[in-house]
């Protein structure tokens, strides 16, 4: 009976991949552990510079967002204007999605060191676009409570 062949977990010195290899050989790039990479220079993996570069739907979903914020702006300061109450059903639609927005971009550069600009904006959009159906599902639920209320205490 054969015995499984040794895996060790290493990062390799080549392409940086943290991989687990057999007999001495990367499963990414296939050089050998005992060639030293020559371009090298400390045991820890190579940063990639920018795995993704920038597109055209980058840019475009930017500018989206953007505009989205400075739309909220400004609705929110025409609203302000008029009638500085109706700034706080505002802020509780608004500042859920401009929250969570604000977070998920904070973890993205944390983990990779740049923001995309679409996750980010379709994060925004989903978001407000959910805490605006739950406030209609809400003001419905009141709406036929009221109407409930009201045919009870009125009807005898």
């Amino acid at each position: 009976m054969n015995a499984p062949p040794i895996i060790l977990n290493e990062v390799c010195s080549h392409c940086g991949a943290v991989s687990q290899t057999k007999e001495g050989k990367c499963w990414l790039c296939y050089e050998s552990k005992s060639v030293p990479n020559p371009y090298a220079t400390t045991g820890m993996p190579l940063e990639k510079e920018s795995a993704v570069p920038s597109t055209a739907w980058d840019t475009v979903s930017a500018l989206v967002l953007g505009i989205c914020v400075v739309l909220t702006i400004l609705i929110a300061i025409g609203i302000g204007v008029q009638d500085p109450g109706l700034l706080i059903p505002l802020a509780i639609l608004v500042g859920p999605a401009y929250l969570v927005t604000f977070i998920r971009g904070s973890t993205q550069f944390e983990k990779t060191g740049k923001v995309h600009a679409k996750s980010l904006f379709l994060t925004f959009i989903v978001s407000l676009m959910a805490t605006v159906l739950i406030a209609i599902v809400l003001a419905v639920a009141a709406a036929i409570l009221l109407f409930l209320i009201c045919i009870q205490s009125f009807g005898g």
